[in-house]
């Protein structure tokens, strides 16, 4: 033999039509083996005459006559055995030449191999042989060859699983029933203890069950979990199957370990033609699984034809399930609405309550099926009642807090308050009403004030119906509250008004109704100019604000920023630690100038918003004036100037003091006009809006001059 030295590791990569890479810079035996093999088939014998090392393998373990077998080469394959190549040997992943070609379904070069003594029972590391290798790959012929070789049919893989097995996984009948027939044991299983003819239930496969139930499969041997072969067949089989698999014996009530039948199964698959087949079988329908459902039940979920299969077999209607819900319930819970008539036609009863005193109207209601809760409505359910859960809600609450008008309607046109418990508050102190102004429900507001809902009713933060209204609801809910009465000026227990909501929302239809309804307006100029809303700052200053201080640090706590966009980027527009005087006490100037709001700052000094704090206080504040400067607002800088001027401050004072006296709210104007003043006082105490100062250089300029 020739002498040969290794300089380097080969590596090879091989694909089903041959090798597509390989290293062959190295001299040893097996390099020029492979090269011979590739490349200069016409040398390979001559390598081997010489002396080359036929079994000489590569760092997988790989042989020559491997790769050869891969290659589909049959002359190299007979060269390389002339020549004494080991016909068992194996590779790293324990696969012999003869596994690697009936996988390839070359059925000439099996023979080869076969004829010079290959095993034909040696396994894989996976526990692949041969014989299995074949089946997957559905190489019918070959698996005639190995079988007629002494292949063992029953050998099973690392997964338990035999050749029987993937042919039932192959779904192909033909070499199923070739490896019966030649003594294959249909009722092998794997380490789940799943037989051939469960795994063809399981996936669906007619044909393959029926094949195996003719060569004698049980139909009783259950899986580790208690599952037979009927009741995967109840669930993915026909009914065909079904009653094949019965007229073999098959238990119809067997319970696995979760409790269930063939029966359950099917329901929970829908399938009717089966529920048929096991009902006239005689399936129990009223057994109960772990946790108390029947097949009733599982049924109620999927479909009214699976239900009306169970009644027709004599299921009890009521029984409940360890939650104490019906069947009727949880059809208006998860059903569809024809599922509820059938049951309630078929005579479920409907008041039944469960654990949580729910009934099937209310569960309808709380799953927002309109057209389930009006058909149990009409037929008689009742409605006085309240939910024992967490919510305590009713099911006039339910209906408005998922806007059902129309069921709503329906429950006022026809049931009393006292039957709606019109007025009951829930754990939350909601009330139906508080619900329907969330909802904005114009309608469903409108009809629970004329049925006597009570229109300031409070929740547990002290929010009224008119506060929810305002922040979440239309002009018309609001009127209609107010109208019936409800408190205008009512705040929560964050200090909010309906005011305040409507402010915070950007309503300004809302927010001109309130303050011409007598609602008072405190720190809500101040909000409105933080939000550098002009439309509400103007309407506001028309109706009745003051020039108050306020708190900013309170208002801003206060203040839910999570429902307000704008509210929120205004917040994070402001460098809070490069203005230390941002939270404390502030005049709606003041804020306007920090929010470098120039614009609404010229509007409160043209119609003298002002307070001593603005006069006093403001000019000295140098943080704000180093905070613009770093902002670069210089039109705010200007007004700060001339407000910081001697002049200004001295000329000021007198309308201060004048605008505080004759007042800020809407009788503004006659109090002017009853103090007597000056007709220049008059003349600049009047309101005057934004519109008289568009052009461009009455707003550049601040023109303090009288």
């Amino acid at each position: 033999m020739a002498e040969s030295i290794r300089l380097q590791k080969t590596v090879f990569m091989c694909a089903p039509s041959g090798f597509i890479s390989i290293a062959l810079d190295s001299n040893d035996d097996f390099s020029q083996l492979i090269r011979a093999i590739l490349s200069e088939p016409d040398q390979l014998q001559h390598l081997l005459d010489i002396g080359l090392d036929p079994n000489a393998t590569n760092d997988n373990g790989d042989t020559a006559l491997m790769l050869a077998v891969r290659a589909g080469n049959l002359q190299m394959v007979k060269a390389l055995l002339r020549h004494g190549a080991e016909v068992n040997a194996q590779n790293q992943q324990l696969e012999t030449a003869l596994r690697l070609g009936a996988s390839q379904g070359r059925l000439d070069l099996v023979q080869t191999l076969i004829k010079h003594g290959a095993d034909v029972n040696k396994a894989d590391g996976k526990g692949t042989t041969p014989l299995i290798a074949a089946v997957k790959g559905r190489y019918k012929e070959m698996v005639r060859l190995l079988v007629s070789s002494g292949a063992v049919i029953d050998h099973s893989d690392q997964y338990g699983l035999t050749a029987v097995s993937h042919a039932v996984s192959q779904n192909d009948v033909q070499l199923l029933e070739m490896l019966l027939d030649a003594g294959g044991n249909p009722n092998a299983t794997d380490r789940y203890r799943c037989n051939a003819l469960i795994r063809a239930a399981d996936a669906g496969r007619d044909a393959i069950v029926q094949s195996l139930l003719l060569h004698g499969a049980d139909v009783h041997a259950p899986t580790k979990y208690g599952d037979t072969a009927l009741i995967f067949a109840s669930q993915f089989c026909q009914a065909s199957t079904v009653q094949l698999l019965i007229q073999c014996g098959a238990k119809v009530d067997h319970v696995n370990d979760r409790g269930e039948t063939a029966l359950l199964c099917a329901a929970d698959r829908a399938k009717a033609d089966v529920i048929e087949v096991l009902v006239n079988a005689g399936s129990n329908p009223n057994h109960q699984k772990w946790d108390g459902n029947t097949a009733l039940m599982c049924a109620a979920r999927r479909g009214c034809d699976v239900v009306r299969e169970i009644v027709k077999s004599g299921a009890i209607l009521d029984l409940t399930n360890h939650s104490g819900n019906t069947a009727l319930i949880i059809g208006a819970t998860w059903g569809s609405f024809d599922t509820v008539v059938c049951l309630v036609e078929a005579g479920a009863q409907i008041e039944v309550r469960n654990n949580e005193g729910e009934t099937a109207v209310m569960s309808a209601a709380r799953c927002n099926r309109n057209r389930a809760v009006v058909y149990l409505l009409r037929s008689g359910a009742k409605v006085d009642l309240i939910h024992n859960d967490t919510t305590l809600n009713t099911v006039l609450m339910y209906v408005c807090r998922f806007c059902l008008l129309d069921t709503i309607i329906f429950l006022l046109h026809s049931r009393t308050p006292d039957d709606l418990l019109i007025n009951h508050v829930n754990r939350s102190g909601h009330s139906a009403l508080t619900y329907a102004c969330v909802s904005d429900m114009f309608e469903a507001v409108r009809l629970l004030l004329a049925a006597g809902a009570c229109v300031n009713v409070r929740t547990n933060t002290d929010d009224t119906p008119l506060t929810l209204a305002a922040k979440h609801a239309s002009l018309g809910v609001v009127r209609s509250l107010v109208e019936a009465g409800a408190l205008v000026n009512a705040s929560n227990k964050e200090g909010f008004t309906c005011l305040h909501n409507a402010v915070r929302r950007d309503k300004p239809e809302i927010v001109e109704y309130l303050l011409s309804k007598g609602a008072h307006v405190t720190s809500e100029i101040h909000l409105a100019t933080w939000l550098g809303n002009r439309k509400l700052v103007q309407i506001l200053v028309q109706n009745g604000a003051a020039p108050s201080i306020q708190s900013i640090h309170n208002l801003l706590v206060r203040c839910d920023l999570q429902s307000s966009s704008s509210l929120r980027n205004s917040l994070n527009a402001m460098s809070v630690d490069n203005m230390p005087c941002y939270w404390g006490e502030q005049s709606p100037l003041c804020l306007a100038l920090q929010q470098g709001l120039a614009d609404v700052a010229r509007f409160f000094i043209h119609n003298w918003f002002l307070s001593w704090f603005d006069v006093v206080s403001l000019p000295f504040l140098l943080e704000i004036h180093g905070y613009l400067e770093e902002k670069n607002l210089k039109d705010c800088i200007h007004i700060l100037d001339t407000l910081s001027s001697q002049p200004w401050r001295l000329k000021t004072l007198s309308f201060v003091a004048t605008s505080a006296r004759v007042g800020y709210g809407p009788d503004r104007a006659e109090n002017i006009r009853r103090t007597h003043l000056p007709d220049s006082f008059q003349r600049r105490l009047q309101f005057r809006d934004s519109s008289a100062y568009v052009l461009e250089e009455d707003w550049k300029f601040l023109d303090v001059c009288f």
